[in-house]
């Protein structure tokens, strides 16, 4: 399933229009509506807002599998960790596997 396309069950599924949808995840109605229709991706930051107000993870969001109840879900909680994240996410893919390598290295110090 599309990213949009499980969204929009999200939202469904909470049973709330887009404009509640969307003031709830600060984005517009019509940055919904993208997502929705599969016409643009939620950044990281968009993700993770909508795991946390309606208590999913983004493993869930972008699958529709591992919610909540698997221990193997992964929630970023460390705001300063949140705010990387979200800064590597616009980083050229490059960049990216640099990060992930450093990453490996200090693991399996």
């Amino acid at each position: 399933m599309k990213i949009g396309n499980q969204i929009k069950t999200i939202r469904n599924n909470v049973k709330q229009t887009q404009n509640e949808f969307a003031k709830n995840i600060g984005v517009s109605k019509s940055t919904l509506s993208g997502y929705e229709n599969n016409l643009s991706n939620p950044s990281i930051k968009i993700l993770l807002k909508i795991a946390e107000t309606y208590g999913l993870t983004v493993d869930y969001i972008l699958t529709g599998k591992n919610n909540l109840d698997d221990d193997n879900s992964c929630r970023i909680t460390d705001k300063h960790l949140l705010f990387l994240t979200e800064k590597i996410d616009h980083l050229p893919k490059t960049n990216k596997d640099k990060i992930k390598s450093v990453i490996e290295a200090l693991l399996k110090e």
